[in-house]
């Protein structure tokens, strides 16, 4: 019996031990240091940067909004870090339609924002870009402002000016001129591709995932994370496939080689 234990033991050591190899822990963004140990590092990051500078919003500085801007407003924040994880002022650009506004943030991205933990030293790049689009709502019964979800944007034909990347990653057999466009191009071949090459598995099992796909500064395809319900083997094949896509070459803003994620939803196995 112990012998059998050791063996399904070293069983199991061995298949994370292949994940680990497929999945290795590197950086491809600066991300906030408080978000270093997390499961979801560049996902936490995001949601941290959106909060801290959410903060700097305050009715004084929104005083200055135009009259149609008085329902809704957004705030869009481009800046950079250096191979140290600081804040480089002069690429910080800010969009809002209020100018004390637009000010404050570039003042407290340039000067006041938490440390950040800098990208793996393997990268030609090291420079990090860091985006953060929101859009704002007015709370008619409080009179405040929340975040806006994406559906809310849509339903309400609320028009935003998003910093955005120059150019998206060259995906083979996508050659939308339009970012966006670009973006759906390539959640449907890898969604594709993902279903093609996988290896044969248990085909009366129903699996749903949502993937995280990353693509670095170096034009690197990565899983950054997958969520939802499957077995460890079939997320092994979603890494492993990942892993045989080309290089790419990489998105771009303000002619700087950036790394970008984006979701391919509902990867689903019958």
């Amino acid at each position: 019996m112990k012998k059998y234990f050791l063996v399904i033991v070293l069983l199991i050591s061995t298949y994370f031990a292949s994940i680990a190899q497929i999945k290795p822990n590197i950086l491809t963004n600066a991300i906030l240091k408080q978000c270093y140990n997390k499961d979801f590092q560049s996902s936490c990051s995001k949601r941290e940067l959106e909060e801290v500078i959410t903060w700097v919003i305050t009715d004084e500085l929104i005083s200055d909004l135009p009259e149609n801007n008085k329902e809704s407003f957004s705030l869009s924040c481009l800046f950079f870090t250096n191979t140290n994880g600081m804040v480089i002022p002069e690429l910080t650009e800010v969009r809002c339609e209020s100018n004390k506004l637009k000010d404050a943030t570039i003042i407290y991205v340039n000067t006041k924002l938490p440390e950040f933990t800098p990208k793996n030293a393997k990268y030609a790049e090291q420079r990090s870009v860091h985006i953060v689009n929101l859009t704002f709502l007015r709370n008619p019964k409080t009179g405040g402002y929340y975040i806006a979800y994406p559906s809310e944007i849509k339903e309400r034909k609320i028009t935003t000016d998003y910093i955005t990347y120059d150019k998206a990653p060259a995906f083979a057999g996508c050659n939308e001129t339009n970012f966006a466009e670009q973006i759906e191009c390539a959640k449907k071949r890898y969604l594709s591709s993902l279903k093609k090459n996988r290896k044969p598995g248990k085909e009366s099992l129903y699996v749903n995932m949502s993937i995280m796909v990353a693509i670095d500064s170096d034009g690197k395809v990565n899983v950054d994370h997958i969520t939802g319900s499957a077995p460890n083997e079939y997320e092994y094949e979603v890494y492993r496939v990942v892993n045989t896509i080309p290089k790419l070459k990489p998105a771009t803003i303000k002619g700087i080689p950036a790394a970008i994620s984006f979701d391919i939803e509902r990867l689903i196995f019958r």
